[in-house]
């Protein structure tokens, strides 16, 4: 679930936009140690999905990450498929 784009886990079918998402996901959690928004101790699945669905990615540019990287990842994340890069290649050119 870490992973999964939030329209997937309401039953969508996955997408480009869906694995582009998940793209971005792999990455933060590369980067950061741990997934954008992993399971909280005693968190159900549906406040996770809701904490997914409603809130953006922690920010890692305190961390001294570049903003371009966190632009980037925050663009491929987006809750919204519409606002996703068209394809990896897209996301790989941010």
């Amino acid at each position: 679930i870490d992973y999964t784009a939030p329209e997937v886990m309401t039953g969508n079918p996955a997408t480009v936009a869906a694995d582009i998402y998940s793209l971005g996901a792999t990455i933060y959690a590369l980067i950061a140690g741990n997934a954008a928004h992993e399971r909280r101790k005693g968190e159900d699945l549906i406040a996770q999905y809701l904490r997914i669905s409603s809130t953006g990615i922690p920010d890692m540019r305190p961390d001294g990450i570049p903003d371009a990287v966190c632009s980037a990842i925050e663009h491929a994340m987006s809750v919204d498929p519409e606002q996703r890069p068209a394809s990896a290649e897209a996301f790989g050119r941010e």
